[in-house]
């Protein structure tokens, strides 16, 4: 275990305050790099002799055993499986708890009262097929064909209006979940251009 030292005292202070007097920190200023310049001037860089046989007998025999290039496969597999489920930090349930409470319900920064909660209209499932078939089963954000949802422009469940919903993929209709204003103008205007009603 590591000594504790004493605290410093007021004349160890003030000899390392005078050692520091006038040292600059921070960014050099030009005059101090134009002194360091002129200084510096017509010295030559310290030159090395080439290394002595014996110097690199020395070197080759402290780096015996020591693999150099690619790795074998039987070491990426030792570290694959070293690493291979590995614990990461260890967080306590309890911690666990107020992580999660502290960003759900009302917390959430896409909190709208608990929208999320009501059900669908009772005729959703033929209605998000026919959206489905309007829009040639397309993701009318980006082109997608495959994991298509039928999602409500306005964000209300209960409005099952044909020209409240629309076809995204997966992917596009989380993406619509943050800056929600956006999305609803976007798509209100892109549904009404497409059903001729502006």
């Amino acid at each position: 275990m590591a000594k504790k030292r004493s605290p410093m005292s007021g004349e160890t202070k003030r000899k390392i305050s005078a050692t520091l007097t006038g040292r600059t920190r921070g960014p050099r200023s030009e005059e101090w790099k134009r002194k360091l310049s002129k200084a510096l001037t017509g010295r030559k860089c310290r030159e090395y002799e080439p290394l002595s046989e014996e110097h690199k007998r020395k070197i080759s025999e402290t780096l015996t055993g020591i693999k150099r290039g690619p790795m074998s496969e039987e070491t990426k597999r030792k570290i694959v499986k070293s690493s291979k489920g590995h614990p990461g930090p260890i967080i306590s349930e309890e911690v666990r708890l107020r992580m999660s409470l502290a960003i759900s319900g009302p917390n959430h920064p896409n909190w709208k009262g608990g929208l999320s909660f009501l059900p669908y209209c009772l005729s959703w499932t033929e209605i998000s097929q026919y959206i489905k078939e309007r829009d040639n089963y397309i993701c009318q954000e980006c082109g997608a064909t495959e994991e298509l949802r039928s999602h409500h422009i306005d964000y209300d469940k209960q409005n099952c209006d044909p020209s409240n919903l629309i076809c995204l993929c997966n992917s596009c209709n989380m993406k619509a979940n943050y800056n929600r204003r956006n999305w609803i103008w976007k798509y209100t205007h892109l549904i009404t251009e497409r059903l001729g009603h502006g």
